[in-house]
């Protein structure tokens, strides 16, 4: 019994002079004092990991605290210390790991939601920074720059950017920024990144590819309208007419058994980017035959030559980041002649005359997990129309869409998944 009493009397004198050495942050006498110590309590292998850190003896002070860590697993230094130790060790992927596990048990920690942030940061993944960030009040956005210079007007830009100058950038601005720039359809890639400035505070910076006229190069305006002469046909467009995000497209093909016209304008309604509105026309002349296989010489069971114009236009809404709907309606005639109908084509098959169309969309971002690079959303589509034939006819279609989106790798898009399931 007093050997006992006198062992647990030193321990308790070892535990005492080891937090003193451990506050005055003498870490040689810490380290040396309890790596004496058979069996240390959480308390102890925490002090003892962190003397061995700041002795930059990494791999043990990364053993200490993972001993700790097991005999106090709730307790989220252990975590944090361990993210410290990873990052010395240039293991960023794996501080990342260790600062969610202490949020997990704490996600209020300003100083794991800061470090967080800011490994997301150096990883390029500029809206799990934020996030993280939102939790501690930063960024603060000093100016917002365009690298190259935008031929958009800067009125437009503005209403499409959510966020300002001199204030914090929200994660809601910032993914209301992302959707309204791809609305406006003049961007083939564009990136909103975040510029560290010496006062702590930063820079937002958009980095967009902008459409603008025929091209942006004679080369590339060439290889854009006649990239399909080998089909006979060519497809002139024409974007961001004079920097207001309205753009022309068309195509011509005159192919004798598949003649097409067809052209569609669209911009942002009233240089909102919020709503943005189509029109256009497609007008069809086109020769089918009906055979038993593409290939050989498989006999012609049936012929028509159909003729079809459609005029139709469709405006488009967005409502935050995560909602957005359009309504379009068309109206069109199509007739067939020279009909030979053979045994495979019915009069159902051909039914003729005026049509009206009206479609509706809607879809749904759920789930956008910036640190996995994940986004699940869903939508749902309907088309309703009429057609005035003899016997005239109608229909419904009801179409549903679920869809998951991950880049699996924690920086670029080397590497990209897409899964969607239909079902109507």
């Amino acid at each position: 019994m007093l050997i006992a009493c006198c062992a647990l009397s030193l321990a308790a004198q070892n535990s005492s002079a080891a937090k003193e050495l451990f506050d005055q942050e003498r870490w040689p006498e810490v380290v040396q004092l309890l790596h004496n110590i058979p069996d240390r309590s959480a308390e102890q292998e925490y002090e003892y990991g962190i003397a061995l850190a700041h002795l930059e003896k990494w791999p043990e002070a990364r053993q200490a605290l993972l001993r700790g860590s097991r005999l106090k697993p709730r307790d989220k230094r252990f975590p944090i210390e361990l993210a410290g130790v990873a990052f010395k060790q240039k293991n960023n992927l794996q501080a990342i790991g260790y600062l969610r596990r202490a949020l997990r048990l704490d996600h209020k920690d300003d100083y794991a939601n800061d470090f967080l942030a800011t490994l997301s940061f150096l990883q390029g993944n500029s809206e799990a920074a934020v996030k993280y960030w939102n939790r501690v009040g930063k960024p603060q956005i000093a100016a917002l720059r365009n690298e190259p210079p935008l031929r958009l007007r800067p009125a437009l830009l503005d209403r499409a950017l959510a966020y300002s100058p001199a204030s914090v950038l929200r994660l809601d601005d910032l993914r209301a920024a992302q959707v309204r720039l791809e609305q406006m359809d003049v961007f083939s890639s564009y990136r909103i990144d975040l510029v560290a400035r010496a006062d702590g505070k930063f820079d937002a910076v958009l980095r967009a590819r902008e459409l603008n006229g025929f091209g942006n190069s004679t080369a590339e305006a060439l290889l854009r309208t006649f990239r399909g002469l080998p089909f006979l046909e060519v497809t002139p467009e024409y974007d961001n007419l004079h920097g207001s995000a309205i753009n022309f497209t068309s195509l011509a093909r005159w192919d004798p058994d598949k003649r097409r016209y067809a052209a569609s304008v669209s911009g942002p309604l009233r240089q909102n980017p919020l709503w943005r509105v189509r029109l256009g026309g497609d007008f069809r002349n086109e020769n089918w035959q009906v055979r038993q296989g593409f290939t050989g010489p498989a006999p012609v069971l049936a012929s028509l030559n159909l003729r079809r114009e459609a005029l139709g236009a469709e405006v488009a809404r967005l409502v935050g980041w995560r909602l957005r709907w359009s309504l379009g309606a068309e109206f069109s005639h199509r007739d067939f002649r020279n009909v030979v109908p053979g045994t495979v084509l019915p009069p159902t098959l051909l039914a003729q005359g005026y049509q009206i169309r009206q479609t509706a969309r809607l879809s749904y971002e759920w789930l956008r997990s910036p640190e996995r690079r994940l986004t699940i959303s869903s939508g749902v589509t309907s088309e309703a129309s009429r057609l005035w034939s003899l016997p005239g006819e109608s229909s419904e279609k009801l179409q549903g869409l679920l869809e998951a989106h991950w880049f699996p790798r924690s920086r670029g898009d080397d590497l990209e998944t897409l899964w969607r399931i239909r079902g109507g």
